[in-house]
């Protein structure tokens, strides 16, 4: 794993809402990387900026206890339009 500062950038991917709870965030994020794998959503991404693929843990409503949004995903231009 490898830290960096970026500037700001747009991904997009797929994502699962989940919370910090007994069978939720444990199940929630292992089943959306295997989503991920399967679906290869970067094939319908024809403007992506790079291979690399990106975790973003985001949308929090509070606290670790909290509910908030999971996204794996490829950075693409600001400007390109997304596939549904």
């Amino acid at each position: 794993m490898e830290t960096k500062k970026l500037d700001k950038i747009r991904i997009a991917g797929i994502a699962v809402k989940t919370i910090n709870a007994p069978q939720k965030a444990e199940q929630a994020i292992p089943a959306l990387w295997r989503r991920f794998m399967a679906e290869n959503p970067g094939n319908q991404l024809a403007t992506k900026l790079s291979e690399d693929i990106y975790c973003v843990y985001c949308e929090y409503e509070g606290d670790h206890t909290e509910p908030y949004t999971c996204l794996i995903g490829y950075a693409v231009p600001t400007e390109s339009p997304l596939p549904t």
